[in-house]
């Protein structure tokens, strides 16, 4: 998701094809791999969780007995976005261009040996741990009202895109004429910023998508705002026992947080600062432009 050149195929609909497919410059619309991304994202965004948001709001809120199927169900949605997204950030990681031309970020992920195993490990659990989080805390603010929901989701996103105006670094370059370039970038942030919340996905660090400490800012806020919320509120539509959901929650965020370790630890050496940097994406273009190659230099000045 950091090839920001899109124009959209002759085609009546778009494709996976479409989107890949050699113009007339030679030079594809989107590499494969983005492609991939953006579908796969749209599709957990639109699908994966809000039928993840009714499967537990149904559990939490039933007063009979939850049943060994509805359980199955809700980890059986948990498991497929687990996967997806982990196969998204190891394809992006280990591509061997990105490796080549990106390789100041590009590389975390080992190839071999025990630690691709742990690392494996806590990717899964990091994904595994977030999308809990983030449908439990749309699922305890939906409870209360709709409104609540909307408010709450609503602040998460203005701090975050507060926080990228701070920065200068609030739009997201589309080649695209006059409003539709902003509208386009508009979503994008937007959508981003909700499928990080909700997956930990690592290529969102990237500093032309939401930055490292954007990346960190966006599981600070909900993490945050599921414990504030969870302890804070009273909320009686929930069946459940609020103490043992809370030690449910606590114990996701605490799981999180340990899996990330284990991620930095394990992974090799020189990339931890991607997940806190503040560099923006002028700035990261910027860098590229200077130590890339005359190939690297004209192809951003073709997509920007």
């Amino acid at each position: 998701m950091t090839a920001h050149r899109f124009s959209v195929p002759r085609k009546r609909h778009l494709s996976l094809q479409g989107l890949t497919r050699q113009p007339s410059d030679g030079d594809p619309i989107l590499d494969p791999i983005t492609a991939l991304a953006l579908f796969k994202g749209i599709e957990i965004c639109v699908e994966s969780i809000p039928g993840a948001f009714i499967q537990l709001s149904a559990m939490l809120t039933s007063e009979e007995e939850i049943g060994t199927m509805k359980i199955v169900s809700f980890i059986s949605s948990v498991l497929i976005v687990t996967a997806t997204i982990n196969e998204l950030d190891w394809r992006k990681d280990t591509n061997f261009n990105n490796r080549t031309v990106l390789k100041a970020f590009y590389g975390l992920l080992p190839e071999s040996g025990l630690k691709k195993t742990l690392v494996t490990f806590a990717m899964a659990w990091m994904t595994a741990s977030q999308f809990f989080v983030r449908v439990m805390l749309c699922v305890l603010l939906w409870s209360k009202s709709g409104r609540l929901l909307g408010y709450g989701l609503s602040l998460e996103v203005g701090v975050y895109l507060a926080y990228k105006a701070a920065r200068r670094d609030l739009r997201s370059w589309y080649p695209l004429p006059g409003a539709a370039s902003v509208v386009a970038s508009a979503i994008h942030r937007v959508l981003l910023f909700e499928l990080v919340a909700a997956s930990s996905l690592l290529q969102g660090r990237h500093p032309t998508e939401l930055g490292g400490a954007g990346w960190m800012l966006t599981h600070v806020l909900s993490h945050g705002g599921l414990l504030v919320c969870s302890f804070w509120l009273n909320f009686d539509g929930i069946s459940w026992n609020m103490e043992r959901l809370q030690a449910i929650e606590g114990g996701a965020v605490c799981g999180w947080w340990l899996a990330f370790g284990l991620l930095l630890f394990n992974g090799e050496k020189g990339y931890k600062h991607t997940f806190f940097t503040t560099t923006t994406s002028k700035q990261f273009q910027r860098q590229l432009f200077d130590n890339g190659s005359d190939e690297t230099k004209s192809k951003l000045f073709s997509k920007h």
